[in-house]
């Protein structure tokens, strides 16, 4: 499945995306200049691409290394956009305010009278933003949900979709990971990889076909503007037995490197704090770290989540499984 991305670009040789970039164009600088010297559009492929592992990306980079853009240079994307046979375009950029975006819904509603079906991010914090809103956008929401594999869809809404926002660790231009999510940004690149895995079953869905698989696959189609705001799930610490020396070792190196106490009791700890010290920056540091030290290697980064590394015995818990998916 092709799909156009809208963003700050892409590490194209970032090991877990290079096979799947077929090329891009920018209307930042130099048009053929699409590396990602801001990490968001690298993110997002990643995410992406977990959903939909054959996922080929045409990249636009329309944002800088600030993550910002002007009207003109996006309106001057999306008209180029009408010569590409992709279908399937992701957007996690936003307009605030709407005065002077007619253009911009201009070009828009002209992609949708081709066929192409856009999926954009809703700004985090506010209840509307353009291009989301757009009726003929599908708009993305994030919040923790039932679990990390289902989403929610009502298509009588403006933002039609909520898509589950734990972090995991993504891919990260240098050929790094790091941890993504709490956004609306990873939730719009989430629904926009479970849309890509819809349309590679049935590639000739219309709009309207496609939000009606969105509502039946969906968990819920229905909610309050305070569903939103409670969390349906928690961090739970592991409490299955661990080997000694897996535990003790991963301990001893989860202190050193957090630079803790040897005597500081961790058992009920949060490492996700300021008095602990791990952050979405520095928890795939501490993976490699644990990786080197106890011989083993976790193979696929991306599945593992916040909640995998929020407690010591969780970490103990991770490096354990990896230790066993060697043998």
């Amino acid at each position: 499945m092709e799909i156009a991305i809208l963003d700050t670009g892409i590490d194209r040789m970032h090991t877990y995306l290079a096979g799947n970039v077929l090329g891009g164009y920018s209307v930042i600088g130099e048009e053929m200049h699409y590396e990602d010297d801001n990490g968001h559009g690298t993110l997002c492929a990643s995410v992406i691409k977990k959903e939909a592992p054959k996922a080929q990306f045409w990249v636009w980079k329309v944002l800088d290394n600030n993550n910002e853009t002007t009207l003109n240079k996006l309106e001057t994307a999306l008209e180029l956009l009408k010569e590409s046979p992709v279908r399937l375009v992701h957007m996690s950029l936003s307009i605030m305010d709407d005065c002077n975006v007619g253009e911009v819904h201009g070009r828009i509603k002209e992609l949708a009278d081709q066929g192409k079906i856009l999926v954009c991010s809703l700004t985090n914090g506010r209840a509307a933003s353009y291009p989301a809103v757009y009726p003929e956008v599908l708009g993305v929401q994030g919040s923790i949900l039932e679990s990390d594999s289902v989403f929610w869809y009502d298509g009588e809404k403006s933002i039609q979709c909520i898509a589950d926002s734990n972090p995991y660790l993504h891919a990260y231009p240098g050929g790094t990971y790091r941890l993504f999510g709490k956004n609306n940004s990873f939730a719009s690149a989430k629904m926009t990889g479970i849309i890509a895995s819809i349309l590679e079953e049935e590639p000739q869905l219309t709009l309207e076909e496609l939000k009606k698989r969105l509502s039946s696959r969906a968990i819920r189609n229905r909610w309050k503007e305070e569903d939103l705001s409670v969390s349906q799930r928690f961090p739970v610490k592991n409490e299955e037995p661990l080997p000694e020396k897996i535990a003790r070792k991963t301990e001893r190196i989860v202190k050193e490197f957090l630079e803790i106490l040897r005597s500081e009791d961790l058992e009920e700890k949060i490492l996700f704090s300021k008095s602990m010290g791990l952050t979405g920056k520095n928890c795939f540091s501490l993976i490699k770290r644990l990786e080197e030290e106890l011989d083993c290697n976790m193979k696929d980064y991306t599945r593992i989540s916040r909640y995998d590394l929020c407690f010591l015995s969780n970490i103990a818990g991770l490096m354990a499984r990896g230790i066993r998916d060697e043998i």
